[in-house]
């Protein structure tokens, strides 16, 4: 859990500071509670390296200056060509459907 939104800002820029080629492919708001639900799916190059896909879900706790807190969890950064691959075999016919 990372708290405050210098925190939450220098983590951020940790992940993808280094990115030459971003591309946002998805967002979602949701309102849970007291809380919110975030998520994003990012295509994104690092260093001129092959392009990579992350997605992350995060809920928040937000004041009126900000994101005050969040707990967020991280797909990884997974190579394009092999989250295009999950997607097409999860995309495929369902087993034992009627």
């Amino acid at each position: 859990m990372r708290t405050g939104r210098e925190e939450i800002a220098r983590r951020f820029e940790g992940w993808f500071s280094r990115a030459t080629d971003f591309e946002v492919l998805e967002t979602q708001r949701v309102q849970v509670g007291p809380r919110e639900r975030l998520s994003w799916r990012f295509r994104m190059s690092r260093e001129g390296k092959p392009h990579e896909i992350v997605e992350q879900v995060a809920f928040v706790n937000v004041r009126p200056d900000g994101i005050s807190q969040i707990d967020l969890l991280c797909s990884g950064f997974v190579r394009e060509e092999d989250a295009v691959a999950s997607c097409a075999v999860e995309a495929g016919p369902s087993r034992g459907a009627r």
